[in-house]
């Protein structure tokens, strides 16, 4: 999981330098640059709800914010805490949870544990 959030902090940074200067980044609107990683030449790639949303965007809008000059260490927790509301992690972990509970696995639109077995 740590292995995890730290690969997930470096691709923030470097998608954040990558778009410095490119028009396909800097017109994005926020709702976009939250939930895809987005690549010069208008490549998006769709962002992981729980460790993209955290990690990668609290990562990303450090290294923009450092690069205006303009950084506090106090936008890190603000950011963390914009990125860490209920609305933003419940649905994938009440997803699990309530998978779990009732043996259906929505990404699959099938039981986890088939009945025969």
């Amino acid at each position: 999981m740590l292995f995890k959030a730290a690969l997930t902090v470096a691709m923030g940074i470097g998608v954040a330098a990558a778009g410095e200067g490119d028009d396909d980044y800097e017109e994005a609107n926020q709702y976009e640059k939250e939930n895809f990683w987005i690549l010069p030449n208008g490549l998006r790639f769709p962002k992981d709800q729980v460790l993209g949303k955290l990690f990668g965007n609290v990562a990303e809008k450090s290294y923009t914010q450092w690069r205006k000059g303009k950084f506090e260490p106090s936008d890190i927790l603000k950011s963390i805490i914009e990125n860490f509301t209920p609305d933003k992690f419940m649905p994938a972990m009440a997803d699990i949870v309530l998978g779990g509970y009732f043996n259906y696995d929505s990404f699959y639109k099938s039981p986890i544990v088939p009945e025969y077995m």
